[in-house]
């Protein structure tokens, strides 16, 4: 998935970075050639989403095995013509090409912003394991005693209490978590909020029963309040300088 803007100086820098990027050089790979394409022949660009765009179509594509065509083509840019030997326009749509044994769909998103900054994803399509390979991979034991506290976080009392119900209910329904695992998660990966709680246990289901009875709580009349609230005092005001690539947004 190329950026693709139809410039007359961009396409053929992008392409030819293309090139070089994934075929030797002076090596020609028969009936290997790159399909190539963008987004922006269907919708146009759309400027500061163009990459999410790109994006969203590169997902779908894998998803739904179809590589799209692009729409409205006419001829080559003549700069282009000499890379067509490993690179092919995707004119129409098409099945996707099937990959070798036990390899996934993959695909390349270029972006490129006006300031300056480019951005490259890879992008393949998704797999389960089979049941057995899963139970293979799962830890020696998903009971293994809560080490770190469980700690959820939301902006408001209700939040909370629904973020509270929903944890209660994937804990309860997926035996396999590891609980160590899923805590040091919410606890490293996770925003931190206006309003916390925490959970703790020295089984999984003294866990439960922590979270159930703050369930309870909510359901009372007025429900109580639940969670901590973090102090947002303001604190001294520091400088903060911001360097962007191009600037004039500011």
């Amino acid at each position: 998935e190329a950026h693709g803007t139809g410039t007359p100086a961009g396409d053929p820098i992008e392409a030819n970075g293309i090139r070089d990027a994934f075929f030797a050089e002076n090596v020609k790979r028969e009936g290997q050639n790159l399909l190539v394409g963008s987004v922006k022949t269907a919708m146009g660009h759309t400027e500061g989403t163009a990459g999410l765009a790109g994006l969203i179509k590169t997902a779908n594509a894998i998803k739904l095995g179809v590589i799209p065509g692009n729409l409205l083509f006419q001829s080559y840019n003549p700069r282009i013509l000499p890379l067509l030997d490993h690179l092919a326009l995707a004119t129409e749509t098409q099945a996707w090409p099937a990959p070798p044994p036990g390899q996934p769909r993959r695909a390349s998103v270029n972006c490129f912003g006006f300031g300056g900054t480019n951005a490259h994803a890879i992008v393949e399509s998704y797999h389960p394991a089979p049941a057995l390979a899963r139970k293979q991979l799962m830890p020696a034991s998903t009971q293994a005693p809560l080490a770190i506290p469980l700690v959820l976080s939301a902006n408001n009392e209700a939040s909370l209490a629904a973020m509270v119900s929903k944890y209660h209910d994937f804990i309860q329904g997926n035996e396999q978590i590891n609980l160590n695992d899923l805590a040091w998660t919410l606890q490293n990966r996770r925003s931190e909020l206006a309003l916390k709680v925490t959970f703790a246990g020295p089984t999984r289901e003294a866990l439960l029963a922590s979270m159930a009875a703050v369930i309870e709580k909510t359901k009372q009349s007025p429900p109580a309040a639940i969670g901590k609230r973090r102090d947002n005092r303001s604190k001294e005001a520091r400088i903060l300088g911001v360097f962007t690539g191009q600037g004039a947004q500011w």
